[in-house]
């Protein structure tokens, strides 16, 4: 069940930024804009809790991967933000909570990329 719901929020997000990101943007960096905005969904984002489904945080990490794999597509210097947010989001599917140290690790790593953008 946990899977699945997290699977849904993820396909949801997914869809939800492609969409929104399909235009062309009037930044003169969209790859920067796109990094800057996943940072700042991490920023933001509180604790992710499994039990509660109307936990903003589980939407809030879905977007901020799928902006930095669009900032990635782009640029190949926001790499390393899109692979630690997926490997934090990979960790919550694979050990069926947020709290496990693949997911605190990446976070982490996120969190110092995105102090330095």
């Amino acid at each position: 069940m946990r899977i699945r719901m997290f699977s849904l929020v993820t396909a949801a997000a997914l869809a939800a930024v492609g969409l929104a990101g399909c235009g062309e943007s009037g930044s003169d960096d969209p790859a920067k804009a796109d990094a800057r905005a996943a940072c700042g969904l991490l920023d933001r984002m509180g604790a992710i809790r499994m039990s509660d489904r109307k936990n903003p945080a589980c939407y809030e990490l879905s977007a901020a991967v799928s902006l930095a794999m669009g900032a990635a597509e782009r640029d190949a210097s926001y790499r390393p933000l899109r692979d630690a947010l997926r490997k934090a989001s990979d960790g919550i599917a694979q050990k069926f909570t947020a709290d496990n140290p693949i997911t605190r690790d990446n976070l982490k790593k996120a969190r110092d990329i995105c102090a330095d953008l």
